[in-house]
């Protein structure tokens, strides 16, 4: 008999601790809302950053057109004592370049943000261009001292 008084008050004892535990309220943590907020954050700061790429990348490109025209408004200046002919010659080069110059400014300026693989691409091709055109600009610079 004492063992199964025994066995009842274990029993409730135990059905006591559960209603216990079962009462406390603990708030459900949502997972997936919890992703979002991360989501949301992570995207916010990406763009940002994106933005922040571009508005840096429209500087420097901007002071490296600048600089590639005052090298050829200076090699223009410095050719106008050379004979006609080499005038005629390197004022030509110096209008194409300053056309391609000028289409990098514009391109640059006109550039509309269409996402981060069109924007890496866009980056790539117009720091190609730029390094293209500046070494050909010091390079003509250097082949009329010569």
């Amino acid at each position: 008999m004492i063992k199964v008084f025994f066995i009842l008050v274990v029993t409730g004892l135990m059905f006591l601790i559960q209603l216990i535990l079962i009462s406390c309220h603990t708030p459900a943590i949502n997972k997936k809302d919890d992703t979002i907020q991360f989501a949301n954050s992570d995207s916010s700061k990406s763009s940002q950053a994106y933005q922040a790429d571009i508005d840096n990348y429209r500087v420097r490109v901007a002071d490296i057109v600048d600089a590639n025209q005052k090298l050829m408004d200076s090699f223009s200046q410095k050719i106008s004592d050379d004979k006609r002919e080499a005038r005629e010659l390197y004022r030509k080069k110096i209008d194409s370049l300053e056309a391609v110059n000028k289409t990098l400014k514009r391109n640059m300026d006109e550039y509309h943000p269409e996402g981060r693989g069109k924007w890496d691409t866009f980056k790539i091709d117009m720091t190609r261009t730029m390094t293209e055109l500046s070494m050909t600009v010091r390079n003509l610079r250097d082949t009329s001292s010569k």
